[in-house]
């Protein structure tokens, strides 16, 4: 073999190796990757559950069947869920979402008989809860600072959004 194309391969393989040799370092190395804020993730995810409850109450207020109902019943199950882990994360300060169990109660009570058209009254419950739906998204989304602090005036928003459609549901979905 000549010696222009022994080099040629000695220098491949050589190359292969010191990729491999850096993935490993990068792998298993002690290299300090920038780890990502678990409460700002858990927030994020949070507030990303509240805008989808938001969109589907939008929708629902022009729903036609309760079964047309499931997307807002996962999503206010979602709230539910993610809002808890978050204010279990944060814990004091971060305001109570309990409209979300009150709209899943209400969800589950409309659709126990099976699919059925919705009445003008549980329409209209609906409709109004949507606006309220779009400010408690709208507080939401001030809520956690860049720095990891609460903002007061948002969290503030947030209880009174969610006062007023929890009252609004108790009161007109029975």
């Amino acid at each position: 073999m000549r010696k222009g194309p022994k080099l040629l391969l000695w220098s491949v393989v050589i190359g292969m190796a010191l990729v491999t040799l850096f993935q490993w370092i990068a792998a298993f190395g002690d290299g300090e990757a920038p780890k990502a804020d678990a409460r700002r993730m858990l927030f994020e995810a949070s507030l990303f559950q509240v805008e989808l409850l938001a969109g589907h109450a939008a929708e629902a207020a022009s729903a036609g069947s309760t079964g047309e109902l499931d997307g807002l019943k996962q999503a206010a199950y979602s709230v539910e869920y993610t809002h808890a882990r978050f204010s279990d994360a944060l814990g004091r300060g971060v305001p109570e979402l309990r409209s979300a169990g009150v709209l899943m109660e209400l969800l589950v009570r409309l659709q126990i008989g099976g699919e059925r058209k919705l009445k003008a009254e549980e329409a209209e419950v609906l409709a109004a809860a949507a606006p309220y739906l779009s400010e408690l998204h709208d507080a939401y989304a001030e809520l956690f600072a860049e720095d990891g602090a609460l903002d007061a005036a948002a969290a503030e928003r947030i209880r009174l959004a969610d006062e007023e459609i929890a009252a609004l549901l108790e009161r007109e979905g029975k």
